[in-house]
């Protein structure tokens, strides 16, 4: 019997997916616990309708994802930290301040893990760092800094 799973199920699939299963599997357990329905006619039009929207999500953020990717490869963020007499920087450049700079350039916001940064760059000079953009698609932001004595 052919279902459209409407939640995750470990051993069988993912949410939205098209699978055949045991009549008896789906009688007694998914459909009743509403894991997932069947597969009639009018579900099937519903969920390839869905397919079809996804799909061309999917392409529009591919499509974002690559103009993020060449903007961000030609962005220099240059980053001015202050130094303490005794020659020590206050705070250095953070995930989340690569973030808002990111936005600020007209990129969207990217999710925490996007950015590989093991901690915080304080020394002054010039950094790459890669930002993965997701769809398999990464970008490299150069980061420049420069300390100022307060």
């Amino acid at each position: 019997m052919k279902v459209i799973l409407l939640q995750d199920i470990k051993s069988l699939g993912r949410k939205g997916e098209l699978k055949e299963v045991k009549t008896g599997y789906a009688r007694n357990f998914l459909i009743p616990k509403k894991l997932a329905e069947i597969a009639n006619p009018e579900a099937l039009a519903r969920w390839q309708k869905e397919q079809r929207q996804k799909q061309e999500q999917e392409e529009k953020d591919l499509e974002k994802f690559k103009q993020w990717q060449g903007e961000i490869n030609q962005l220099v963020f240059e980053a001015e930290l202050e130094q303490a007499k005794d020659g020590s920087v206050f705070a250095g450049v953070s995930k989340q301040m690569i973030n808002r700079y990111l936005v600020g350039q007209g990129i969207g916001e990217l999710a925490k893990d996007a950015i590989e940064l093991e901690h915080s760059l304080k020394d002054e000079g010039e950094y790459k760092i890669k930002i993965n953009l997701g769809k398999g698609l990464a970008a490299e932001l150069k980061i420049s800094i420069k300390h100022k004595k307060t």
